[in-house]
């Protein structure tokens, strides 16, 4: 566990179709829906979200991603950077964390993009959408 402003995250590497991608979980409590967060960037990391994110901690469980290329994730192997790989990685890290679970979806400035690709081709994994920049 990593403990960040008063949050703890457990990171956990998630295969997927592009390659593996770190993904940081906060502690899963019992009847809290989970808030899959995009950050801005490219670049930013998900660090950019602090310390705003520990308020939303006491109504989600939070599962932040690390974008392709990004802290612990591995570029694509195809070498593509492009919203269809990040959509498609988004939703392949849901099916595989959460299959059953509706989940909502956080996404600020680019990740904002991302959000909205992976609603429009897949979205139904996902009960509700924050789009903030």
């Amino acid at each position: 566990m990593t403990k960040v402003n008063q949050l703890s995250f457990e990171t956990q590497i998630v295969e997927t179709s592009s390659g593996p991608m770190a993904v940081d979980v906060t502690e899963m409590r019992s009847g809290f829906p989970k808030l899959f967060c995009v950050n801005g960037g490219p670049g930013l990391g998900h660090e950019s979200f602090l310390p705003g994110i520990v308020r939303l901690h006491s109504l989600f469980d939070l599962v932040l991603i690390h974008l392709r290329g990004e802290g612990g994730s591995c570029a694509p192997s195809d070498g593509r950077y492009d919203l269809d790989t990040y959509a498609t990685d988004l939703t392949e890290i849901k099916e595989k964390l959460f299959p059953s679970e509706k989940c909502g979806l956080l996404g600020h400035s680019f990740g904002g993009f991302i959000s909205i690709m992976t609603l429009s081709k897949q979205g139904n994994g996902f009960s509700f959408s924050i789009l903030a920049n």
